[in-house]
């Protein structure tokens, strides 16, 4: 734990660094968006599980959690169009769900049970528990700018009732809650890994395109990141011994 937090504090300074530059914020908010909607593949498990439900009512709570993730998607893109700089292309290395993906094959699985939504609403619950953790650290680094801070704000609140949303869901298909718990731990376990992959592919982006501008802290920040590569391998390592829930 102690490693973890060592790597979340320096991921926390290295974000103060490289976001403040315009370059990096357009990178930032495309990739933000591309998480929303765009790319990820979260907006096709809607409509793979809105497809499969029969009840209006959970119907109706899929369309909701839909319909305010492309809001927000679409907040994003306007933003990068009012800071005037095209963003440079994403891979599926910054793509937290695409990663998630190689482990889970979620994505182009088609939702033919019960158990087919409960995994689904189940990740989604871990990665919006990562989004609003994500967006809080945002908020200390964009204190001081009233229009992101309104985006975060926004954004939080919508994320905090997907939470529920997603409860409901797994609640509607009378899921074995001892069951849900168990793959829940496993999924963050996945989830935890995979995001601190992202994190150091990020950072390795933005130090090869120079959003970093001092050539000093460049330096300081690659040996950083070839700290939180050894301890990812060495987690990744450890990564053989995870049940991965069917």
């Amino acid at each position: 734990m102690r490693a973890k937090a060592i790597e979340e504090f320096f991921n926390f300074q290295f974000q103060k660094s490289a976001l403040s530059s315009k370059r990096g914020l357009v990178h930032l908010f495309s990739q933000m968006a591309d998480a929303e909607g765009g790319n990820s593949g979260e907006l096709c498990l809607f409509d793979k599980i809105e497809d499969y439900v029969q009840d209006p009512a959970i119907k109706n709570i899929i369309r909701v959690h839909k319909a305010d993730e492309e809001r927000h998607e679409q907040m994003f893109l306007d933003y990068i169009k009012i800071l005037g700089e095209t963003p440079q292309p994403l891979t599926d290395e910054m793509r937290l769900l695409k990663m998630l993906d190689r482990e889970l094959d979620i994505l182009e699985k088609p939702v033919t049970s019960d158990q087919d939504v409960i995994n689904i609403m189940t990740l989604l619950l871990v990665i919006e528990e990562r989004a609003i953790l994500e967006f809080e650290n945002m908020q200390k680094v964009f204190k001081n700018d009233h229009a992101i801070m309104s985006m975060l704000e926004e954004a939080i609140k919508d994320e905090e009732k997907h939470l529920k949303f997603c409860n409901k869901v797994i609640e509607h298909f009378k899921a074995d809650q001892n069951k849900v718990d168990e793959q829940y731990q496993e999924y963050k376990k996945l989830e935890d890994l995979a995001y601190r992959k992202l994190s150091l592919n990020l950072m390795n982006f933005y130090l090869d395109n120079e959003f970093v501008e001092n050539e000093f802290s460049r330096k300081f920040w690659r040996f950083m990141g070839g700290i939180a590569r050894q301890e990812i391998e060495k987690e990744e390592a450890r990564k053989e011994s995870y049940p991965i829930p069917a």
